[in-house]
């Protein structure tokens, strides 16, 4: 009897000394890591372009972990392999292992790899399609875009990324009215972004800490800009919608026919590429950038 009593006594006495303890404190995602970019080097891509014009007019870039080799995508539908010579921060050479032009020419605006026997992702803009390719550049599959993305005039997708677990990712070159990147993925899963005014995404990219790269055009006074947009997609908050820093890129000169459109990373490193499509002369340029992190 006794014990049962000091049994009830003590749960009771544990039970109210929990109670007066002060509640944990809730998580709070840290806040992501500020972001500089450096610019390294810039080249002249010299290859043959395509057509009567004689441009490239490549539009997206894929870094190959693999092989080490850089994929591109046209507007005019040909698929590219390159060998990217890059020594002590430097653009040293290109040169073209391949060329593939693509059934039916589609208006290739971005291109992202995946793991696997079919590992190359690319947008058709004209036919609002993302398609599937293997390596030796055969079209074996094709998918209409999500409804949820705008598709009319004005509101092209030229932004594309692999997820690991929630497969492809895209989002809309202009934010329209909502004033927010709307990501959405083949999944369903849904995210939103802040969006400056004026802000075009151009292309998308993985840091080699796992965040997202939003590659930004922005216009404003007559002048044309270019940013970099990281966020985590791990840590978003209610609604999808997540924390991100922007950083300026210190491309000058950049005029505005000789738009940045592609962009691919590995480790600190991140390749970009000019579209030739309004330039005269038609020139065709890489744009090496190392990214760095660091504490507030």
């Amino acid at each position: 009897m006794a014990d049962g009593v000091l049994r009830r006594c003590l749960g009771r006495c544990m039970l109210a000394a929990a109670l007066a303890l002060p509640a944990a404190p809730p998580v709070v995602a840290a806040p992501p890591a500020p972001l500089q970019v450096l610019l390294l080097d810039s080249l002249a891509v010299d290859l043959p372009g395509h057509g009567r014009r004689n441009r490239l007019e490549l539009s997206d870039l894929a870094w190959d972990p693999a092989s080490g080799d850089v994929w591109a995508v046209s507007d005019r539908g040909w698929l590219h392999r390159l060998q990217v010579e890059i020594e002590h921060g430097r653009l040293v050479a290109v040169q073209e292992l391949s060329r593939v032009l693509l059934d039916g020419r589609p208006n290739l605006e971005a291109l992202a790899l995946r793991p696997g026997a079919v590992p190359l992702l690319a947008i058709d803009e004209e036919r609002r399609l993302w398609l599937e390719i293997d390596r030796v550049g055969k079209v074996v599959a094709w998918h209409a875009l999500p409804q949820a993305l705008p598709t009319h005039a004005g509101h092209s997708v030229e932004a594309m990324a692999w997820h690991q677990r929630h497969g492809v990712l895209l989002v809309a070159q202009k934010s329209g009215s909502t004033g927010e990147h709307r990501i959405l993925t083949t999944t369903g899963a849904d995210w939103r972004l802040p969006a400056l005014p004026g802000a075009q995404v151009r292309a998308m990219g993985w840091m080699a800490d796992g965040r997202l790269l939003l590659l930004e055009q922005r216009r404003a006074d007559g002048q044309v800009s270019f940013h970099l947009r990281a966020t985590s997609l791990e840590g978003c908050g209610i609604g999808g919608r997540c924390d991100s820093s922007d950083v300026a890129l210190p491309v000058s000169g950049t005029a505005a026919v000789d738009h940045l459109e592609g962009l691919a990373c590995r480790g600190t490193q991140c390749l970009l590429v000019t579209d030739d499509g309004g330039a005269a002369p038609a020139r065709t340029r890489l744009v090496l950038l190392e990214l760095v992190t660091g504490a507030r």
